[in-house]
């Protein structure tokens, strides 16, 4: 989804990836990462 809507604002991303979207989508990984353990910690706890 995401990939959709960078392509939709800048479709030379792809292209050439620019140094903006790589800390973005390292950031949005690690915040999914960060997320899915927080929700995986409370199923087990919880």
């Amino acid at each position: 989804m995401k990939k959709l809507g960078l392509l939709d604002e800048e479709p030379e991303v792809e292209s050439e990836p620019q140094p903006k979207q790589k800390p973005a989508a390292a950031k949005s990984e690690a915040d999914l990462l960060s997320e899915f353990e927080d929700l995986d910690l409370s199923d087990f706890k919880g």
